[in-house]
């Protein structure tokens, strides 16, 4: 008879590991407090697949290595696990162009520095031919000969570079498309999960459904959690570390027009900045402005309401209105014509990391992901992504210590 594993959470994180856990045997459950799979913050944010351009604050370069790592085994991983190869290139955005501000908190020679530190990690990871960057093999990873102007004065330079965006939800598509064909896979909705604990050889999992309590029991359980993880965490004694920040940010899809379908991807970087995301094949830039898109910082691991219902889809239309006339307006300076598009999608989804103080600290945890990943034993195993670029690789990872 099969072994049960359960699976906590339904993000890319938790899908990815369902998948990974069906390939090895396990007859699995997926809980997740939603009302859909990947609905939340695997859903709403740009999709972006770090090739480690934003983190430059980690100097020992390890979050660097691992986000090209990562991204480096973001396709292969999702077709090993769904079983099929995919056509990549009409889902993705627009390349980056990193866009170095004159308050950056970087000078632009070390901004460079960084720039060469990764393409040499690229030349050594990137030598594995059975990797590819999302269906690309770009011999390098950035380059000062391609030029492009945008607007305004803040800008003291635009440095193209090869990291991309995957259209979320398409890749949302994909994933659930592929749990769907697994009878071995049974998704478990609106199932908050409240607790874990040891009983004997195997796990009760307890938790809530609406005004119903239910339990059950699993012989392998894979936190993939985002809120609340560390406590569930905490129950089996295996919690990672006690310093937690939980962010939510807005973003915004917008419609786009047929002027703006050559437009390249902006990042600025390095300080409390933003992003245009253009997506050609979707029809669509989304765009956010780290200081008006942060709606909520707290040292919590759980969500106050208010938030907590703004990452599931029931916003304020006042707030999030403000949010996004603040963005346009500060992304305007880069590209005017983003003033006169149509709002497609509001999304807001939380990010979760290790650290104390927000990214405007130079020293803050949250430029350092190099912690993350798949840390557990003996049938306990918990997740920590870290990133949306870390969720496939992350399952393989689970795969290799389960066998």
């Amino acid at each position: 008879m099969a072994k049960v594993a359960a699976v906590l959470g339904a993000g890319i994180q938790g899908c990815c590991a369902a998948l990974a856990l069906r390939q090895q045997g396990f007859q699995v459950r997926l809980y997740d407090k939603s009302r859909a799979l990947m609905s939340r913050a695997s859903a709403n944010q740009e999709g972006k697949i770090h090739l480690g351009f934003v983190y430059a604050r980690d100097e020992s370069m390890r979050t660097a290595r691992t986000m090209i790592e990562h991204a480096l085994r973001f396709a292969p991983a999702v077709e090993s696990l769904i079983g099929a190869p995919l056509d990549w290139e009409p889902h993705l955005s627009e390349r980056f162009y990193c866009g170095i501000h004159r308050d950056s908190s970087l000078t632009m020679d070390e901004h460079l520095a960084h720039f060469s530190a990764l393409d040499a990690i690229y030349q050594e990871v990137s030598g594995d031919t059975r990797l590819h960057y999302l269906g690309r093999r770009p011999r390098h990873i950035w380059s000062r000969d391609a030029p492009f102007r945008f607007g305004g004065t803040s800008l003291v330079e635009a440095v193209r570079s090869e990291e991309t965006a995957v259209h979320p939800g398409w890749m949302r598509q994909v994933i659930v498309a592929a749990l769907g064909q697994c009878a071995e896979i049974v998704t478990c909705l609106q199932h908050d999960v409240e607790h874990v604990e040891r009983a004997g050889r195997v796990f009760r999992i307890s938790g809530r459904s609406g005004d119903v309590a239910w339990t059950s029991s699993a012989d392998v359980v894979v936190n993939c959690l985002w809120e609340g993880q560390q406590r569930i965490d905490a129950a089996v004694q295996r919690q990672r570390g006690a310093d937690w920040i939980t962010r939510v940010k807005y973003g915004f899809m917008l419609d786009s027009t047929p002027a703006l379908r050559g437009l390249p991807s902006l990042i600025v970087t390095h300080g409390p900045f933003g992003d245009i995301v253009n997506y050609p094949g979707a029809g669509a830039i989304y765009v956010t402005w780290y200081p008006s898109c942060l709606a909520y910082i707290g040292r919590g691991t759980q969500l106050p309401e208010a938030w907590e219902a703004a990452c599931d889809g029931r916003h304020s239309p006042d707030i999030a209105r403000q949010i996004l006339r603040d963005s346009v307006a500060r992304l305007a300076e880069y590209v005017p014509e983003l003033e006169g598009l149509t709002l497609r999608q509001i999304m807001a989804g939380t990010i979760m990391g290790n650290g104390t103080t927000d990214i405007s600290d130079r020293e803050s945890g949250l430029h350092k992901r190099h912690g993350i990943g798949v840390d557990g034993a003996d049938g306990y195993y918990s997740v920590f992504t870290g990133k949306y670029t870390s969720g496939p690789a992350n399952a393989l990872e689970l795969q290799r210590l389960l066998r």
